[in-house]
């Protein structure tokens, strides 16, 4: 899950829509939206607002978007208090946000306005049926980075940086972990050689949840199939995604039942380098993501990789992470982890939401149903 930033913005460029002579296309950080013809050129300052926001109702009436907008919250009375910006596409042309006039001329370029304004992020809860029912927290069952979107931070991933590109699978996030148990008996147990697990505990969670042991949830079904509480070791902590039958509507990589694939393992406090990840899922038999590329950072291959078909079903990929080889930590974003979707994905996601909302009469239809 990213964080929302609205943020006052320059427009980088203005170049002609293709299929429309009443519209052009602005690209602003790394996004690119529709616009009005004539009304911004490239340097203006301009706020945007990025997909998966709620806008109130009052400022979507200011700015002229409420009827564009979806996924209405509203009150008992059946009032709209606020709607949702998505991905659509224009005349052919895919457009990924708003572009609106800065309210305040005092605002500066870089200021992010998102709680002055009352946006929120659009937001569905974990299905239940999936993930089973929580357990303790535990201090060291950290949950995953929260990775942001490339287009939210373009300048942070260098040129010619070495990184590896995975690509990012349409699941849920997974980790499990051996972590240290409180138990005196077991701190004086795993003082004896040979004993040292036996201060430990096995956990599985979604993203943000420690969930308790049951064959009825998908989590510890999968942990238990790869016997996972015999590959750990104690202090690790791998992140994976878990995908397939029954996890997203629409993208079941055409497997009959769920597989699990790892992207990150952290010890301690500390995210392994990438080479240390894979020595770790290699030698512990250990499944994982598809690496799509490994060299020099580039914007050019990042989004020529980052579209088209899933290496490993025959459904559109859903996009790219991209990470340095060597971990570093970037004092703006902090942990350097960047997510890149393909625009082409955003805009069959909106247009499937979109018939499944009219199918069902529903406002709330979202295929990212759970917890990421």
């Amino acid at each position: 899950m990213s964080k929302l930033i609205c943020e006052v913005s320059k427009i980088k460029n203005i170049t002609p829509h293709p299929n429309a002579d009443r519209l052009e296309i602005a690209e602003v950080k790394g996004w690119f939206c529709i616009v009005p013809k004539g009304v911004y050129k490239a340097g203006d300052r301009v706020l945007y607002i990025p997909i998966d926001s709620m806008i109130p109702t009052e400022l979507a009436e200011k700015f002229g978007v409420l009827k564009y907008l979806t996924n209405y919250k509203k009150d008992k009375e059946g009032n709209i208090l606020a709607g949702r910006v998505r991905t659509c596409k224009l005349r052919g042309e895919i457009s990924q946000g708003l572009v609106v006039d800065v309210l305040d001329p005092t605002w500066k370029v870089g200021k992010d306005v998102t709680e002055e304004l009352g946006i929120f992020k659009y937001e569905l809860p974990v299905k239940a049926s999936l993930r089973g029912k929580a357990a303790k927290a535990h201090p060291d069952f950290h949950i995953y980075t929260d990775i942001q979107r490339w287009q939210n931070y373009p300048d942070i991933l260098q040129e010619g940086e070495e990184v590896i590109m995975t690509e990012k699978i349409h699941g849920t996030n997974f980790r499990c972990g051996r972590l240290s148990n409180s138990s005196w008996i077991r701190n004086l147990l795993s003082k004896i050689p040979g004993l040292r697990k036996l201060n430990t505990v096995f956990l599985v969670g979604s993203h943000r949840m420690n969930l308790k042991r049951s064959k009825k949830n998908k989590y510890w079904l999968a942990a238990i199939k790869e016997k996972l509480d015999k590959k750990v070791e104690p202090g690790e902590v791998p992140y994976g995604e878990l995908y397939g039958e029954g996890i997203q509507k629409k993208f079941d990589y055409n497997l009959e039942g769920t597989n699990l694939r790892f992207y990150d393992i952290k010890k301690g406090h500390k995210y392994l380098d990438w080479d240390e990840v894979v020595a770790i899922c290699n030698e512990r038999g250990l499944q994982l993501v598809p690496v799509i590329y490994r060299g020099p950072f580039s914007i050019e291959k990042m989004k020529e990789l980052g579209r088209g078909k899933s290496s490993i079903a025959d459904h559109i990929k859903e996009g790219l992470v991209i990470k340095p080889v060597k971990e570093r930590w970037d004092e703006n974003l902090g942990r350097v982890v960047l997510k890149y979707i393909s625009p082409e994905y955003d805009a069959l996601k909106a247009e499937l939401e979109g018939k499944i909302a009219k199918e069902t009469g529903s406002d709330d239809v979202d295929l990212d149903i759970y917890d990421h």
